[in-house]
């Protein structure tokens, strides 16, 4: 086995989690804090027409 596999099986064993760690403290899913689906930008930015016949606006 390379060195990396070996040294990532290590970091994997020693970072997973033991039993009694999932029954003191399960993580449940909570509703309220999840994250927004959409990023939100603020009412100042404004929006710019793109030139096609700018190269970098045309790469955009």
């Amino acid at each position: 086995m390379p060195h990396s596999n070996i040294a990532g099986k290590a970091y994997h064993d020693l970072s997973k989690h033991s039993y009694l760690s999932v029954q003191v403290n399960p993580n449940y899913v909570d509703a309220a804090t999840q994250p927004i689906y959409f990023k939100v930008y603020p009412r100042f930015y404004q929006s710019l027409q793109l030139n096609r016949n700018n190269p970098i606006h045309a790469f955009v």
